[in-house]
């Protein structure tokens, strides 16, 4: 599979569902103009990484050597080695559909065995409005405990216009989230175990660093507080006090080609009510996150680690 598959729209509902779509000629006019010449809508080019050379293997021995796909009960977890008291993990991510890219976004994650983690993503997300391709530019924050447990969360959203923006913000006292979305106010009641904050696609990078923190099983499952619910799907009307919950599985290694090596990495399964996908990390570092379904499919890549696209057999 190269680089992408066909759009799936579901995602793209979550990201910008409840757009106006009924603007006036004269306005119309307008927007194409300021979204053509908004600076801050452009992003600054990705800097590559080089791939650490203990992560490739020659490409001669994965084709002689077949890659683990063993059930949940048969997979060894590896002995992770304690982490580093602090550091730093960033990322640059490509998103694409319908073999184009509509949407980019860098982060980071500061992670401290004091503070917990700190996460910063900012990135932007294209979509059409009738005649116009129009930019909306993002930022995102989440903070979590020392025990990997959320306590603040946001993300602004803001089009040329106000068209696409919107603003959540969350703060976590003790086991309730209180929520303010746009103009909307709710709180989310969880349990004691760890809920986790998925809002761009920059927060699958929180996954494997929790299922590493988290877990010496196959799966884990979370409680869901999601940036993205609540904003207009239709086939969630009237089900916003259900609990959404995603069970993270490992499910064995796979393989992502690079030239004349290839990176063995680890494969989870996630399973929610709102999709499946498929993400893979080396290691607590995210690198592709794979959502498909009947209606198509994203792909969110690492484009720092593969700038020439992503492909994997």
């Amino acid at each position: 599979m190269k680089r992408t598959s066909k759009h799936r729209k579901r995602w793209r509902i979550a990201l910008f569902v409840g757009i106006p779509i009924l603007v006036l000629a004269v306005a119309m006019l307008t927007l194409v103009f300021v979204a053509s010449h908004t600076a801050s809508d452009e992003e600054a080019p990705v800097e590559p990484k080089a791939i650490p050379s203990d992560w490739t293997v020659p490409v001669s021995i994965t084709q002689t050597e077949s890659v683990s796909e063993n059930d949940e009960d048969e997979i060894p977890l590896p002995t992770q080695p304690a982490l580093p008291v602090e550091r730093i993990i960033s990322g640059a991510l490509a998103i694409i559909g319908n073999d184009k890219q509509f949407g980019e976004e860098s982060y980071e994650l500061r992670i401290s065995s004091e503070d917990g983690v700190y996460m910063t993503s900012r990135g932007t997300f294209s979509f059409k409005v009738l005649f116009a391709t129009i930019k909306a530019v993002l930022s995102q924050e989440v903070s979590l405990d020392h025990n990997f447990r959320p306590d603040h969360y946001t993300l602004d959203m803001n089009g040329p216009l106000g068209i696409g923006s919107h603003k959540v913000e969350g703060t976590v006292i003790d086991n309730v989230a209180h929520v303010i979305s746009g103009t909307e106010e709710e709180e989310i009641q969880f349990g004691m175990d760890v809920p986790l904050v998925l809002g761009t696609f920059s927060t699958y990078a929180l996954i494997p660093l929790l299922f590493r923190e988290l877990t010496d099983k196959g799966s884990v499952e979370f409680q869901v507080i999601s940036l993205m619910r609540g904003r207009g799907q239709e086939e969630d009307a009237g089900k916003s006090d259900q609990p959404i919950l995603l069970r993270v599985e490992r499910a064995g290694d796979a393989l992502i080609k690079t030239g004349t090596s290839e990176v063995i990495v680890d494969k989870y399964i996630l399973t929610s009510s709102i999709g499946n996908s498929t993400l893979l990390a080396k290691d607590d570092e995210f690198l592709v996150l794979i959502a498909s379904g009947g209606e198509g499919s994203l792909i969110a890549y690492r484009s720092d680690y593969f700038p020439e696209g992503i492909d994997l057999p």
